[in-house]
């Protein structure tokens, strides 16, 4: 994450890709989000048989919550709420991965299966950042890439 970002200047980083849009910010704390929801969806399960589990309401959440946030505090809150989660996985035995709960959109899900949703979405949304640079023009060629394009 810290790569896909490194050099972009605050203002950029603020530009939404369109006017419908998210900004590379605004994907930053939607990953902070999704963390902190996580949080919550793991626990739960790890709490009770078969829960109900909480829905993010990712756009409400990222024009409500995030607005006039910093790049710094958009990336403490995601590394923090990931350090935690890392934590807890890491402490968690095999056996409970089975353990399921009621997702609102994708019904009975498993634990394991809300964390291998969680690094999809978070492949899915660092390829996200790359297409806002590039539709920013803030991607620059590398030499390899200038010398073939000149031949």
């Amino acid at each position: 994450l810290l790569l896909a970002i490194h050099g972009i200047p605050d203002e950029a980083l603020r530009t939404p890709e369109r006017d419908d849009a998210w900004s590379i910010l605004n994907v930053i704390g939607h990953l902070g989000d999704l963390e902190t929801v996580t949080a919550v969806r793991l626990r739960t399960i790890l709490a009770r048989e078969n829960p109900p589990l909480p829905a993010l309401e990712q756009n409400d959440w990222v024009a409500r919550v995030h607005e006039g946030e910093t790049l710094e505090e958009a990336l403490d809150y995601f590394w923090s709420a990931r350090r935690s989660n890392l934590a807890l996985l890491d402490r968690l035995p095999e056996t409970v991965f089975d353990r399921r709960g009621v997702h609102p959109t994708y019904g009975s899900v498993s634990l394991a299966h809300v964390v291998s949703r969680l690094e999809a979405h978070q492949e899915k949304h660092l390829g996200q950042i790359e297409r806002i640079k590039k539709t920013l023009g803030l991607t620059r060629r590398s030499s390899f890439e200038t010398a073939t394009a000149v031949q």
